[in-house]
This record gives C-alpha cells, structure tokens and sequence, in this order.
C-alpha cells in the first residue's frame, strides 16, 4: 500500500483512541506542504536538510492552530492617537 497524507499523519491520541475528527484540522496540501512532505520522507535526505524542512513544516501547522484560536474584536489607540480594531486571542 502507498502511504498517503492521512495514513501517514493522522493517528491515535495517547490513550490510544482514534482522533475526534471535529477537532482534526488539516493543512491544504498546496504545493509547498506537499513539497516539504516529499523532502521529509525522501530517504536521501540529509540530516540538516530534514531538520531544516521539519521546522518549515511545524511552522505551518502551529500558524493553523493559532488561526483556530478564539477571538475577541477591540479597538486600541496608536501612538499617533488613532483608532484602530483588531482582534486579540
């Protein structure tokens, strides 16, 4: 059997229970994410090489789980003593 992004990526929880899947957030296989797979599971990857598109990767998916965070709408006032609205988590 081929591996594919679920076989290979999403598992058990460490009781050993499958993921809830309301809570299973994937990344969009865009041409990036699919590049660093392929250069992570390539076994003539270097050591160096496979750290450095590691981190790559964890980068992105801790950016996805922060988009997932709640957030409040506020309102703050610059430096310059101007209103802005943004958003805080």
């Amino acid at each position: 059997m081929t591996p594919n992004f679920e076989t290979i990526f999403v598992g058990k929880m460490p009781g050993g229970e499958a993921l809830p899947m309301s809570k299973l957030v994937l990344l969009a296989p865009t041409n990036q994410v699919q590049e660093l797979q392929t250069i992570l599971l390539d076994r003539k990857t270097e050591h160096s090489d496979f750290v450095f598109y590691a981190d790559r990767l964890m980068r992105l998916v801790v950016e996805e789980a922060l988009n997932e965070l709640p957030v409040t709408t506020v309102t703050v006032t610059t430096p310059t003593h101007c209103k802005y609205k943004g958003i805080l988590t």
